[in-house]
């Protein structure tokens, strides 16, 4: 339990690994990262349960992003679910490699089966990252 309360370095490590994954496949690290949302949400989702209409999964998807540290929650802003995150677990990481976005929508997009529009970003000088989920066409898929 007291390892904890020691210092960590995730970020530096995470960004060795986003540096050597750019050196090693040039122009692909949104589609990597991409990737690896998408393996992430098909983990997390026997914990949003077994009914898939996007007003079940969002407040479930809010509650493990708040879990994990985002300090999110679910919102209908006119009639338009969203997810509004006022912590960025990773923005030491996104100011210096803004790519790692990419993995947030691809999970979002991936658990709740919509797109995922990214309308405020605090990377971006938002007040908080905001996510608003829009249906897919029928046989459209996430583009990233």
């Amino acid at each position: 339990q007291g390892e904890e309360r020691f210092p960590r370095q995730y970020s530096w490590f995470s960004e060795l690994l986003l540096q050597l994954l750019q050196q090693t496949s040039p122009g692909k690290l949104d589609s990597t990262l991409a990737e690896l949302g998408r393996k992430t949400a098909a983990s997390l989702m026997p914990r949003l349960g077994a009914d898939k209409r996007p007003a079940a999964r969002i407040p479930a998807i809010a509650a493990i992003m708040q879990e994990i540290g985002y300090d999110a929650v679910a919102r209908n802003d006119n009639g338009e679910a969203l997810i509004e995150a006022r912590n960025c677990v990773f923005h030491k990481l996104a100011v210096k490699c803004p790519e790692v976005c990419s993995f947030d929508l691809a999970l979002l997009s991936e658990c709740s089966g919509q797109q995922v529009e990214h309308t405020s970003c605090m990377v971006r000088g938002g007040d908080a990252c905001r996510f608003r989920f829009v249906d897919k066409l029928p046989g459209e898929t996430n583009p990233l």
